[in-house]
């Protein structure tokens, strides 16, 4: 069974579920989050959850945090000495709905690495091409 878990600095994972829910459905319901508030400590978090994985070898965990090199996803650098986890930084809805769409099998690095680069697809700057010299 795959676990999401959406660990993020304010409500922003909070916010991600709730938008996958609405896209998805029932598909998100199962989506943990973690919500890092001043004074809190991302590391008790990381502990929490090292003893869920240690408990759960048969379960396949992805773990999506918000800033790479910032303190919620350093805290869960550890858990990715587990095989049963992946660690991703710089979740977006894409990356989310991705992860939640995947199917339900085991995802391999492969399909991992082609998870990311399909999320990277939807960061774009979007814009209308520029009419010049019409009338309206």
């Amino acid at each position: 069974m795959r676990k999401i878990y959406i660990a993020t600095h304010g409500d922003f994972s909070k916010g991600l579920k709730h938008s996958l829910e609405m896209i998805t459905g029932d598909s998100a319901k199962e989506i943990e989050t973690f919500s890092l508030y001043p004074g809190a400590s991302a590391a008790d978090f990381a502990k929490q959850l090292m003893k869920e994985l240690s408990l759960n070898t048969e379960d396949e965990y992805i773990l999506l945090g918000d800033l790479f090199g910032a303190s919620v996803v350093n805290s869960l650098l550890e858990t990715t000495a587990f095989e049963n986890a992946v660690l991703l930084a710089g979740v977006n809805l894409n990356l989310a709905l991705e992860i939640v769409l995947a199917g339900p099998n085991k995802l391999n690095d492969q399909e991992l690495q082609q998870i990311v680069l399909n999320a990277q697809q939807g960061i774009r700057r979007v814009m209308i091409e520029k009419i010049e010299n019409e009338d309206f």
